[in-house]
């Protein structure tokens, strides 16, 4: 009787009741006024119509025009004469006020910009509706609506300013407070003082931060060079910062930056370009010991973007790609064995030079160990681990380690924005980034020692607006990311001829070996490492 009891207070009356007022307060949510949520990579457009007593005009028509996309909403003005259209791409908008016994009322040439609000109230005056008076003058650029610092960077801008890398990132230390995190390594910006991984990245309206550095999943900062994975700069509309973001974005105490992406428009429209570096005119690396060879700087950039129309005025699509190649020297010293035996070494087969370098040769080290015990013999797993090592010809045992980084970076955008009407809209993006660096991490003997990192980092965004009416609006967004980062020898494939005894297949290739006196052998010690995924 009691579990009985027990079913009828869960899915009874009284249950059924507050089921009832949990799904009714669940859609209050939902449905909450546009004025209460981030914005993230769209903005708005409100105002107040009045007449030239400045009385409030209620039930005005006011309609809000996309003018590359040809995409208009109608609202109605409260009984305050006020509006609100949220959800608005970056772009340049027109504003159309009308009530019956007025003139119309048309403001064009307003800019619309990431995350911002743009207020443009309208006066109208008595006349026929036959009549319209327009104002083409821009709207002022001082933002009267909020008090948050930082400022947005367009795509003209982009463009036209020196960007190393192409990476976006590299200009938000143009904003206040804002600098590089000094020092090197997978760090990014850092605002006010606070730690690089407190600043989070918006994109297309989603959070894009991965959840292991608290970095970008989009440009994400790879160990060695640049960022890993680029976002296509002609796929970016334009990008804003704020640097004391309001509490309505939460989670992180830092810096907000939104990146808004470029949409297809009724016109078609694309880009093309490339860039490259060759070393043909640079002068030798200070560094670099004479008669080695030159360390080679090259760089390759290339990519391009193409946008339309599906449906005229409704259905739009975008996509673009960049990809990046380069190959940087590295001038490291290494110490291998001399070729040749050197007298005078002290009985342990080794001659402190003037320069304070060690020579050394193999022989002198093995008879200087077979004097000391008769009986001594060379291990057959440390003559294998030797032949890594070619004797230098010359004096002494310092060498160039002369192996470049190189880095290739492929990386694409693909969008979609359906306007199906007053009321209802979509949108949704798509990006793949794949990145493949070998380097060295410090002074590796040889090319396979060196270092694979794998990077590769997926962002998918979805967003729905739905505004049932001029003073109700419901915005929708969902995204999913996912990233990884690989840290690998680049030998970890090859199989030597020696037992180890690992059988771990990431613990491949040769082990890391310290010879005093000498280069180890064998990757960086650290790793192998997995990042992710997600």
């Amino acid at each position: 009787m009691a579990s009985k009891s027990h079913r009828n207070t869960l899915f009874g009356n009284r249950g059924f009741a507050n089921l009832a007022l949990g799904w009714a307060g669940l859609f209050a949510i939902l449905l909450a006024n546009g004025r209460a949520y981030p914005q993230g990579s769209t903005g708005r457009i409100l105002g107040v119509v009045t007449d030239q007593s400045g009385g409030f005009v209620a039930n005005a028509r006011v309609t809000i025009t996309d003018v590359a996309r040809g995409v208009s909403e109608t609202l109605t003005t409260d009984s305050d004469g006020a509006y609100v259209a949220i959800n608005l791409l970056p772009g340049t908008y027109t504003v159309r006020a009308e009530y019956k016994g007025f003139k119309n009322f048309e403001r064009k040439n307003i800019l619309l910009e990431v995350g911002k609000d743009v207020r443009v109230d309208a006066v109208l005056q008595p006349g026929s509706t036959t009549e319209t008076i327009t104002i083409t003058e821009e709207v002022p650029m001082v933002d009267t609506t909020s008090t948050t610092l930082g400022g947005t960077i367009s795509n003209e801008i982009i463009n036209d300013l020196p960007l190393n890398g192409r990476n976006y990132q590299n200009l938000i230390s143009l904003r206040p407070g804002t600098s590089i995190y000094p020092g090197g390594g997978p760090w990014t910006q850092t605002t006010n003082g606070i730690r690089p991984e407190d600043t989070s990245y918006i994109v297309d309206g989603v959070t894009n931060d991965e959840s292991f550095m608290g970095l970008s999943v989009t440009n994400a900062a790879a160990v060695l060079g640049d960022a890993a994975t680029l976002l296509p700069i002609d796929a970016i509309q334009e990008f804003n910062t704020q640097v004391n973001p309001k509490a309505e974005f939460g989670w992180k105490p830092g810096a907000i930056t939104s990146v808004g992406l470029k949409s297809g428009t009724n016109q078609v429209h694309g880009t093309a370009y490339g860039f490259g570096r060759k070393d043909s005119f640079d002068a030798r690396n200070y560094f670099n010991p004479a008669g080695t060879p030159k360390t080679p700087v090259e760089l390759e950039q290339y990519g391009g973007s193409f946008g339309g129309r599906i449906i005229p005025d409704k259905l739009f699509y975008f996509g673009a790609f960049e990809g990046q190649m380069y190959t940087v020297g590295n001038a490291l010293p290494g110490h291998v064995p001399t070729a040749a035996s050197v007298a005078g070494g002290g009985g342990n087969g080794c001659a402190v030079l003037a320069t304070g370098d060690c020579k050394i040769s193999i022989a002198d080290a093995t008879a200087d160990l077979k004097a000391q015990n008769p009986n001594f013999v060379v291990n057959p797993l440390s003559n294998y681990l030797l032949g890594f090592y070619t004797p230098n010809a010359s004096q002494g045992s310092l060498v160039s380690l002369n192996y470049p980084n190189v880095n290739s970076s492929k990386n694409a955008l693909g969008k979609v924005d359906y306007h199906i009407g007053d009321h209802n809209a979509l949108s949704g993006s798509y990006f793949f980034g794949n990145d493949t660096i070998i380097g060295m991490d410090f002074n590796e003997l040889l090319p396979q020692f060196r270092t694979r990192v794998h990077s590769r980092a997926q962002a998918l965004a979805a967003h729905w607006a739905w505004t049932p009416s001029s003073t109700w609006a419901n915005e929708l967004r969902g995204g999913f990311t996912h990233y990884t980062l690989q840290i690998l020898p680049n030998d970890l494939s090859t199989k030597y001829t020696i037992n180890t005894g690992i059988t771990n297949p990431l613990l491949n290739g040769v082990p890391n070996v310290r010879i005093t006196g000498l280069t180890e052998l064998g990757a960086f010690h650290n790793f192998p490492k997995i990042v992710g995924p997600d």
